[in-house]
């Protein structure tokens, strides 16, 4: 073998010994960068609107400063946050992410962030941060991979004060606080607060600095009463634009969602210097530095989100500035009440009656009367609510009250009720011994207690339709609701209870309105006596029936035949006594009669 062919196989051999040694060389592993080795961050602003009045092009963070704690811990999260997406990416060998573009949006901001290793270790690197604050996104990078910011992440970052915001700016928008205030009559809402600059957002028009209230505390108003809303502490800036949307936490009735297509959902004003061209203008006084706008509220009754945004701009167009303020709380909107009465006077023996509107079944509202003293307490009847107070037959001509307080103890109403003078004819009864060892005491324990089960557990809700009816046809009146009654020798008078209705025996009784049978038995003075609950706590009774042709518990109908007319019980001949009662007072029947009560 010759020299040059031994020189040609070494260099083979080497080429082939060369070639494996590199192929089967182990690469270097994928490691995480550590960001807890980072001793400090220095934020360069590379791009930015020409509008953002940016203090400083360069703000550095220190691991180890106190007062650099805040803007070094965020910007360390979001580097760790890259890193650790750069990681997961190249050891599962998956395509790197890249840089987005960004020449859609106006208000483009990209910061260089260098970060400086702990000592000991000069490994540097420097990253790209760039922000879209239109549209409130962001993302990092270091030129080879892009990670994009969540949005809580892009939030936080909003709203942090790392950004090198002008000092001067900043510091007097803290010195001149805006005090926002919305309130109806002497309810205040709880949307008021000082705006303090901690928090700094910026958005696409040109330098905006918007804080964010948000308290859900409900409050109670009134849909007749206008909103008022209140800006003070404006300085030079002017009322841009304001807007108010009042959203339902819950689905509307049928009769609720007509009602909330007629109105507008959402009510927006506009400031304007033209404000005879806005038809609710915000009334705006620099002199006085206040702004106030008067907001009416015909939505529906319900609970509803009330959000107020609110833009300010200062006049210098030189030096243009915004503040946007969003508040938000949650509202009951409430029909307020209206109390109507059923006569413009009254007489003894009348009832009357309160009729309360746009009252819920929720609303407890106490009284406080002259004129009644048996406590009393609004009925429901669908949407509407009655407070009936019955006169008794001795009542006196006057002026009497009726207020209506609420649960905090605030008059809502103050009712005068003017009652005028009657005249009771006088009357001159002789009865015979036998019937008048009827009044003994046994007796009336006897018909107390019989009339105490016959008003107990009566029907809340109103059973009747319509006005009552006379409860016999034809007859004469012996004896009238009111009239003063002297018996035999008695120098004590009592007033009649109700009407006496003089019939032969065996005379059709008839129920004069719809209810349920309380009372049906017969007892030693009244006789055979009938109680009919009609609901709201009214009864018609009836006595001296000869016969009874139902019996307690059994519904009626008004006009359906109940008993016959006798002459049971103290009676000095056929008649039925008829009465209507209602919580501890006899009232005029005739008021009953072709009429309904209410």
């Amino acid at each position: 073998m010759t020299k040059t062919k031994k020189i040609i196989i070494y260099i083979c051999i080497f080429a082939l010994l060369n070639f494996f040694t590199v192929s089967c060389k182990v690469p270097e592993p994928i490691t995480l960068m550590d960001t807890n080795q980072i001793d400090s961050i220095t934020l360069k602003v590379k791009k930015a609107p020409e509008s953002w009045p940016l203090s400083d092009q360069t703000q550095s963070f220190e691991k180890r400063v106190a007062g650099d704690i805040e803007g070094y811990v965020l910007l360390c999260s979001l580097i760790d946050s890259f890193e650790r997406d750069y990681f997961e990416h190249r050891k599962e060998r998956l395509p790197l992410l890249s840089k987005k573009n960004t020449s859609s949006s106006p208000d483009q901001l990209e910061l260089i962030l260098d970060t400086k290793m702990s000592q000991g270790n000069n490994d540097s690197t420097s990253y790209s941060l760039w922000l879209d604050t239109t549209h409130q996104e962001a993302y990092i990078t270091n030129g080879f991979h892009s990670y994009s910011l969540e949005e809580e992440q892009v939030a936080k970052l909003l709203g942090s004060s790392i950004l090198p915001l002008d000092e001067n700016i900043d510091g007097f928008m803290k010195k001149n606080l805006i005090k926002i205030q919305l309130h109806q009559d002497d309810i205040q809402l709880p949307l008021d607060g000082s705006i303090e600059f901690r928090k700094t957002i910026y958005a696409h028009r040109n330098h905006s600095i918007k804080e964010v209230y948000r308290n859900y505390t409900n409050t109670e108003l009134t849909t007749h009463t206008p909103l008022r809303l209140d800006l003070t502490g404006l300085g030079p800036l002017s009322p841009e634009d304001i807007s108010l949307a009042f959203t339902p936490l819950a689905p509307l009735s049928s009769d609720q969602y007509v009602q909330a297509n007629k109105s507008t959902q959402k009510a927006s004003f506009s400031w304007s210097k033209q404000v005879d061209s806005v038809p609710n203008p915000l009334i705006y006084n620099q002199e006085l530095d206040l702004a106030y706008l008067d907001i009416d509220l015909p939505f529906p009754d319900g609970h509803y989100r009330v959000d107020i945004d609110l833009e300010l701009a200062s006049p210098d167009k030189e030096k243009e500035s915004y503040v946007g303020i969003l508040m938000t709380s949650v509202i009951t909107l409430k029909t307020q009440p209206v109390f109507t009465l059923n006569q413009t006077n009254y007489r003894p023996g009348d009832l009357i009656v309160i009729s309360g509107h746009h009252l819920n079944d929720s609303d407890h509202i106490s009284i406080d009367t002259n004129i009644y003293s048996q406590g009393a307490k609004f009925h429901a009847d669908g949407s509407n609510h009655y407070l009936l107070l019955p006169l008794m037959s001795k009542t006196s001509p006057g002026n009497y009250f009726v207020k209506l307080i609420d649960d905090s103890g605030k008059l809502i109403e103050n009712l005068t009720i003017p009652v005028v003078e009657k005249e009771f004819a006088t009357q001159y009864l002789e009865t015979s011994s036998s019937t008048e060892s009827l009044r003994n005491e046994a007796a009336y324990d006897q018909l107390n207690e019989a009339f105490a089960r016959g008003r107990d557990n009566l029907n809340p809700s109103k059973l009747w339709t319509g006005p009552f009816i006379r409860p016999v046809e034809g007859g004469r009146i012996s004896t009238e609701y009111g009239e003063t009654r002297y018996t035999n020798d008695n120098v004590v008078a009592s007033r009649h209870s109700g009407i006496d209705f003089a019939l032969p025996t065996g005379t059709p009784v008839y129920a004069s309105q719809s209810g349920i049978v309380t009372l049906a038995e017969e007892l030693i003075i009244t006789g055979n006596t009938l109680f009919i609950d009609h609901g709201f706590g009214l009864i018609s009774q009836y006595y001296h029936l000869d016969k009874i042709y139902v019996e307690s518990g059994q519904k009626v109908k008004v006009g359906d035949l109940v008993a016959e007319i006798g002459t049971t019980g103290y009676s000095t001949g056929p008649h039925l006594h008829f009465s209507i009662y209602y919580s501890g007072v006899y009232i005029n029947p005739w008021n009953f009669f072709d009429n309904e009560p209410f």
